[in-house]
């Protein structure tokens, strides 16, 4: 399984997110206290999912009145980060999977402190004072160099040097640049000016200065921008179109005939067409760039140039990630009490709980719900987007299906059985006729007990937004059926 090395969120990022939710909320770190004789156990762990927050230091647990007679206790920190309103169960309950180590988390005490300025001092994803310095060396030089000296006066180099980016995210092996970074007009006039070799020395010595500061490699540069989507630019597969590129390649350009054709069919439902004719397939994503990361233990991969990434709202991955895990009623089905919205385990007998993800995307929110023990019903058009949903899946150890065209819902109930997704390569629009084929056909084979009856009472000619008013949560298209159905 890949792995990533990407320092964690930045706590000014994370309370821009806040902001913009309009919570105000305040955040916090989570710290793990253990007997000092576990914490070599409990850091081995924290390292391997990623949740090691190398930038603070292993402390011994502070001291208090009922800890004098026991056993000494360290302080580890992670990287993972919760509303200050969080309870200590549903802190507990963000950690990564089980350790391997018997019994370790019974010996874990889980604490959140509040994230101060101070706590930041480290330089978190470039945000301290000496990190913004280092990243700033590779522009001095740019701008000392005899080519481009000539091109600016002092008062515009002061300009320039007041407008550095500050901040940085790594996406092994990807360095992303803020939103606006190098945007002005005088940036824009020197770059434009500079002899193209200097300027690639430039992006150069800024991966450089990266990579040293954090010490992940990173061979490709690029600068944030949002994703399009207003009416004088739609774009429904929210891919990022304006993404603006530095350094490395990003892979071929794909004509805008080529994705109008959609996800296209199954592999060789098109014969003797050209490549130009084809679907987006193998192929483009075998030549594409694709980056990798990991939040709260959860493996992610995407295509920058195709597919849209966000961190998402602090408190809005806090909310899906405290979701209690998927229960099974085998008893209260055995009784012909059956839940609507499960499906029945034919392995042990067992009922899969399951979510549904209409927009979604490279996975964030339906890899959580798979984390969680749910099997997930998905749909999603870009084919970037599903490529990096099916690698994420099974870089977390998920069976996943990809159904385009006809589909065989054999293999949808043998995937949902196993708590797998079942990503739908089409327009969500199709949600519902999905949703009544499928009872149809699962129903013929005694496979969905009491669900096709319960569905059809409920549904109306509001077609799918009748099933969203049912539905407990609904969140951005996320959607989890109700335990009462």
């Amino acid at each position: 399984m890949e792995t990533t090395n990407a320092p964690p969120q930045g706590v000014e990022e994370i309370k821009q997110h806040l902001d913009e939710a309009g919570t105000g909320e305040e955040i916090a770190r989570l710290y793990l206290d253990c007997p000092s004789q576990s914490a070599k156990d409990v850091k081995s762990w924290l390292e391997s999912a990623s949740h090691f927050h190398r930038f603070e230091k292993i402390i011994p647990t502070p001291s208090s009145p009922s800890s004098s007679t026991s056993a000494p206790h360290l302080r580890i920190p992670t990287t993972i980060i919760l509303p200050l309103s969080t309870t200590l169960a549903e802190a507990r309950a963000s950690l990564p999977s089980p350790p391997p180590e018997p019994g370790l988390m019974e010996r874990i005490s889980v604490v959140l402190l509040p994230v101060s300025h101070a706590s930041n001092a480290l330089g978190e994803l470039g945000t301290g004072p000496k990190a913004s310095h280092n990243l700033s060396d590779p522009f001095l030089t740019f701008l000392s160099h005899p080519a481009v000296s000539s091109l600016v006066d002092s008062q515009t180099r002061e300009t320039l040097l007041s407008t550095l980016p500050k901040r940085y995210t790594v996406y092994t092996p990807l360095a992303l640049l803020p939103t606006g970074s190098l945007s002005s007009d005088a940036w824009q006039a020197v770059l434009d000016k500079a002899p193209p070799a200097v300027v690639e020395e430039l992006w150069t010595g800024v991966l450089a200065a990266i990579m040293r500061l954090g010490g992940e490699k990173v061979t490709h540069l690029a600068i944030n921008y949002p994703i399009p989507g207003s009416e004088e630019d739609e774009n429904i597969i929210r891919a990022p179109s304006h993404l603006r590129t530095l350094f490395g390649d990003f892979g071929p350009a794909i004509s805008a005939e080529r994705w109008a054709l959609g996800p296209g069919l199954a592999a060789g439902a098109r014969e003797g067409g050209d490549e130009k004719g084809e679907p987006i397939g193998e192929k483009d994503f075998n030549d594409a760039f694709w980056v990798r990361t990991r939040q709260n233990g959860i493996f992610q991969s995407w295509a920058p140039r195709w597919t849209m990434f966000s961190r998402g709202n602090v408190t809005e991955k806090a909310r899906v990630l405290r979701f209690g895990a998927a229960s099974w009623w085998s008893k209260a089905i055995s009784a012909g009490g059956g839940n609507a919205s499960s499906i029945s385990d034919g392995r042990n007998g067992e009922d899969v709980q399951i979510a549904v993800d209409l927009y979604a995307g490279i996975g964030y929110f339906t890899l959580s719900y798979l984390s969680r023990g749910y099997a997930v019903l998905a749909w999603e058009i870009n084919p970037f987007s599903i490529e990096g949903l099916r690698r994420g899946a099974l870089g977390n150890g998920f069976e996943v299906l990809v159904v385009k065209g006809v589909v065989d819902w054999e293999a949808v109930r043998e995937t949902v059985e196993k708590r797998g997704v079942v990503v739908f390569a089409e327009d969500n629009q199709f949600a519902w006729t999905r949703f009544q084929e499928g009872l149809k056909e699962l129903g013929k084979e005694g496979m969905v007990g009491g669900v096709e009856g319960r569905w059809k009472q409920k549904a109306d000619s509001t077609s799918v937004f009748n099933i969203q008013g049912l539905l407990t949560e609904k969140h951005n298209g996320k959607l989890a059926i109700p335990d009462e159905w």
